[in-house]
Parts: structure tokens; sequence; C-alpha cells
């Protein structure tokens, strides 16, 4: 699954080991960069000795980015695997080339946000967003009364742009456990954080999303794809330096996801179109 010669290479997984299980040099540098803070040795051997748990050598960061491929490609196989393995049905990052108006919806937490953004020659050009609040009652009542909620919001951003008579295409990032069966069905697994609507446990989000945009009919928004912030933190990766190929998600909740050349994945449910790689997470 990691392969060379191209932007999965070993050593970009094992600089992510670096990361989240730092070697001895990795720790030493830190040290480094804080003379002011080690101002005398005693303070520093202190620092070393509480550090001293948290060191891995290389061997140990090879052995833990062993079994991650081990498991990852269990995954790809459809194996029993510790790790979920995903496919996104996103088949290529931004090229540059991108033209238009978009929107996106990000439901994560109590506030969710609505992005407009329009592009030219794959450049933003005007970006603007909004904050909502959705309420505790909302959080845990019916599924129903939160999609008509949030298609409010949505049609209240679009009206007030003035954009009501304009095809808009919504990306939803939706930042739950799901499995996705195509690029626009998500299937949510359960709820986490402070959200518990029972009666969307196992529906499709995109479907209670359209259908809710649907009941209201007052703007020509349609939702194309549904992703988690992990798939949406390497998209946006990707336009800030064209070699990125990992996105990670380090907060309430952790999750990674990587290009996986298409030809090694055995999960697909549509038609395949010869991509060349897909994101998996």
């Amino acid at each position: 699954m990691l392969y060379h010669q191209d932007r999965m290479s070993a050593r970009r997984l094992f600089a992510i080991g670096n990361m989240v299980v730092p070697t001895e040099h990795a720790l030493n540098e830190a040290i480094q960069v804080a003379p002011l803070v080690l101002s005398d040795d005693v303070k520093r051997q202190k620092i070393v000795q509480k550090l001293a748990r948290l060191q891995f050598s290389a061997s140990t960061v090879r052995k833990i980015q062993d079994v991650f491929v081990s498991e990852m490609n269990k995954g790809i196989h459809q194996q029993p695997s510790s790790l979920q393995m995903e496919n996104t049905y996103v088949p290529e990052l931004l090229d540059g080339t991108e033209e238009g108006l978009y929107l996106a919806l990000d439901l994560g937490g109590t506030n969710f946000r609505i992005l407009l953004l329009e592009l030219a020659h794959g450049t933003p050009i005007r970006e603007k967003v909004k904050k909502y609040h959705i309420s505790s009652d909302l959080r845990v009542g019916s599924g129903i009364r939160l999609f008509d909620y949030l298609a409010e919001c949505v049609s209240d951003f679009v009206i007030a742009h003035g954009l009501q008579d304009v095809e808009l295409p919504l990306g939803f990032t939706f930042s739950f456990p799901m499995i996705q069966h195509s690029l626009d069905i998500g299937i949510l697994v359960t709820w986490t954080k402070t959200f518990n609507c029972p009666d969307v446990v196992n529906e499709d989000a995109v479907k209670l999303l359209r259908e809710a945009l649907d009941r209201r009919g007052d703007t020509k928004v349609k939702v194309m794809a549904i992703l988690n912030d992990t798939t949406g933190t390497l998209v946006q990766g990707s336009t800030l330096d064209h070699d990125t190929a990992i996105g990670l998600i380090l907060g309430t909740g952790s999750n990674a996801c990587y290009l996986e050349r298409a030809d090694r994945v055995e999960h697909w449910e549509t038609e395949r179109h010869g991509e060349r790689e897909v994101t998996f997470s």
C-alpha cells in the first residue's frame, strides 16, 4: 500500500510516526529550541527525565509503522482489521482548474459552518463563512427537525447572498462515523460528541439533507458529495502543497486519510471510471 517514487512514500508515514511517537533525536531537537526555558543543566535534566518515557527508538517506530501497514492492507482487501479503512470515493485532489461557485456545510459540533467559495483557475477569489448554533434540543431530538434546521440555515445563507436562483453544488462535511457507498451516500453508524438523534442512525445523511432542502424549495442547492473532516483537511492541504498526501485530525476524535492506488482497492460499490487514486479514511 505504501509505494515509492510517488507521494505515498514510506518516509512520509515514518514522519507521521515521529509526530505521534517521537524518537530520541526528535525530542532532543525539541529541547534544543527552548534555550531560555532550559537555562541550566538541572532544569534540562528534569525535562529529559520526564520525557524519557515518550522516547522511542527508530526500530520501535518502524515496528509501529509495520503494524499500521499490515492493518491498512487488511482493510483494503476487505479482511478483518482494527482500522475502519473506508473508501471515500474521492478520486483525485484539486488540480488548479476549478471554476465557479461552491457551497460547503461543515457539521461536527454544537456550531456548524456554511461557506461560499468562488474559484477562478483553482484560486479562491471570494470566500464567505457564517457560523450557526445548534441548540441542545435539536442535537438530541428528531432527525427531521435537525436536518430541517440545517436546510433553513442553508436557505438563510444563500438568500442573504442573493443566490437563491443560482444552481449551487454543495459539499457536506459530516464529521461522524459513517459508511460510504458512493461519493454522495453516507450511512451514519453512530452519533458522537453531543449529538443523539436515534432516527438518523443507519440512514443516509445526504438523503436527509436533500429531502429537507426539497421541503423548503426556495433555493437551487444540490448536495453533490459527503465527506468527513479528515478528507476535507487533505483536500484543503493539497491546495497549499500539491505534494500533500495525508490528512490528519487530532482532537475530540482522531482520524487520518491518505491517497491509495485505485487498482489495489477491492471495496468499490460504484462503477469505476479509470481512477488512478482514491482517498481512504
